[in-house]
């Protein structure tokens, strides 16, 4: 063996002791690392699981008239109690309620750029209300905009609440996110009964809308009609299904009778 060689091992040594040593503890600390990325993957999931079962739930059957201004339909509602009281009622938006009015200081321009053809009011009815035992159940109207479904058994604390609630919806000729214009209906939220957001002292009706999980049966007799549902795009032949539970702060329907579609690339 060369004298070099030999005056060079103990370093040798050192570097391949340090080389291995630094390997095992990037393994081992890698190990440590991909276990607690995979824990919390888990716990996300859980969390996600949690929030989703915590998560406003509707189930929608709607059907569309070829005018496509009137929607009927059912909303199977499922709430959880997540406040700290028992609840002796359960509330509901209704958003078109807001719309059954000539806005105030409207001009004649303006009315030009809103309306089609005039002034057209929108609403929303709630037809009936039931419960689990198929009992009918009595509403109250404290606002324009708001039900207040009177419970018989109350609703206690993380218990689930389910409804059955029958409505109409009349869309009003108007230009935006809420009306008829031509041959294009666009609803961006608003058109079904949903509840407030709950908070630990009750429903928060003024405040703004939380999430939900949906899922959409839309229904029509008139041929040719497209519907987007939160940018999903399907024929409505005879029918068509949005399935899932999507969970989503609003649920936005445009309804369609003569479109084309248009692609940009990316530059």
């Amino acid at each position: 063996v060369a004298p070099t060689a030999v005056k060079d091992r103990p370093a040798q040594r050192a570097k391949y002791t340090v080389k291995h040593s630094l390997s095992a503890l990037i393994c081992r600390q890698g190990s440590r690392f991909m276990g607690s990325l995979a824990a919390l993957f888990l716990i996300q999931a859980s969390l996600a699981d949690v929030a989703r079962a915590e998560t406003t739930a509707v189930t929608l059957d709607i059907v569309v008239d070829p005018s496509l201004r009137v929607l009927r339909g059912t909303a199977k509602i499922r709430i959880v109690n997540t406040s700290v009281k028992n609840l002796n009622s359960a509330h509901l938006w209704l958003f078109p309620q807001r719309l059954t009015s000539r806005p105030k200081g409207l001009t004649e321009v303006e009315e030009e750029w809103m309306f089609p053809a005039g002034f057209s009011p929108g609403s929303m009815k709630i037809l009936r209300v039931r419960d689990t035992s198929g009992q009918d159940l009595k509403v109250n109207y404290p606002e324009p905009t708001l039900a207040k479904v009177e419970l018989k058994k109350g609703h206690p604390v993380g218990e689930v609440l389910e409804l059955q609630v029958s409505f109409e919806t009349i869309v009003p000729e108007r230009y935006g996110p809420f009306g008829r214009a031509g041959d294009q209906t666009t609803l961006d939220g608003g058109f079904f009964p949903r509840p407030p957001p709950l908070q630990q002292d009750g429903y928060q009706d003024h405040a703004p809308p939380d999430r939900l999980s949906y899922s959409l049966r839309l229904r029509t007799s008139e041929e040719g009609v497209h519907a987007v549902v939160n940018g999903e795009l399907k024929k409505l032949a005879g029918e068509a299904h949005w399935d899932g539970m999507e969970v989503a702060e609003r649920v936005s329907l445009t309804l369609l009778k003569r479109f084309y579609v248009t692609r940009l690339r990316q530059s």
